[in-house]
């Protein structure tokens, strides 16, 4: 229902690019019927001048848990090329492993107005995609100030954003934890990258544990001026194995 509401297409792709869903945009954009495109792989359709730039992408989908964001040409059912944008994102069990899926939002530059930075068309593109995902994305400042929660993110605390934005990520942190989340932290900022696991305390006061990803955001002599961090609940997994003790 939210995908008829929105002009860009939006897809569902297992790991090697097959669409394993569409949106009924695909066709005033591409003129293909969802179905037609379901089971072929979006290989399929791209200019051949086009495919490495796109394999880079993909290569960056699955290896890494940021968004990517890539413009190609896509083939037509009438034969003639798209222009178009996709910003996606892999969609993880947890950070650690590899996407099983990929999220992807396209959009058609044919009508593009020309002049458009694409800074201004990829925050426009990552805004649509991180308030789709499941796992949570969570952007502070220097010290740790929240400036930003996805409304994902938000539900896994039980909260609404407005009531997060300009709060300390602490507040939402474990008491017993936090001196363990800030050296986690530390080692993060001196360029260890290994998963992350927080436990927080959601509105209803019930444990939320996640598995974080962060990068650090630099300034341009270097510093860190903040970060951002996909989360994804893990909580499942570390009840179970409580209970069934």
């Amino acid at each position: 229902m939210m995908s008829r509401n929105v002009q860009e297409m939006i897809s569902v792709h297992d790991a090697r690019g097959v669409f394993v869903w569409c949106s009924e945009a695909c066709r005033p954009i591409l003129g293909y019927e969802p179905s037609e495109l379901v089971g072929r792989s979006a290989y399929e359709f791209f200019h051949p001048d086009d495919l490495e730039r796109v394999a880079e992408s993909h290569v960056r989908i699955t290896d890494q848990t940021d968004v990517s964001l890539v413009t190609y040409r896509f083939r037509r059912k009438d034969g003639s090329y798209a222009w178009i944008e996709s910003a996606s994102q892999g969609l993880r069990d947890h950070p650690a492993e590899r996407p099983r899926k990929i999220l992807a939002v396209t959009r058609d530059l044919s009508q593009q107005a020309t002049g458009v930075e694409q800074p201004t068309r990829g925050h426009d593109l990552f805004q649509r995609v991180v308030e789709m995902l499941e796992q949570g994305v969570w952007a502070v400042d220097a010290d740790f100030n929240t400036t930003y929660v996805s409304p994902s993110m938000a539900r896994m605390l039980g909260q609404e954003a407005v009531e997060i934005v300009g709060r300390s990520v602490f507040d939402f942190i474990d008491p017993q934890d936090k001196d363990q989340a800030r050296r986690n932290i530390q080692r993060r900022r001196k360029g260890v990258t290994e998963p992350l696991e927080f436990h927080l305390t959601r509105r209803d006061g019930k444990g939320l544990w996640v598995a974080v990803r962060v990068s650090s955001l630099l300034d341009t002599q270097s510093r860190c001026a903040g970060g951002a961090a996909i989360l994804t609940d893990i909580t499942a997994t570390k009840v179970v194995p409580n209970q069934a003790a």
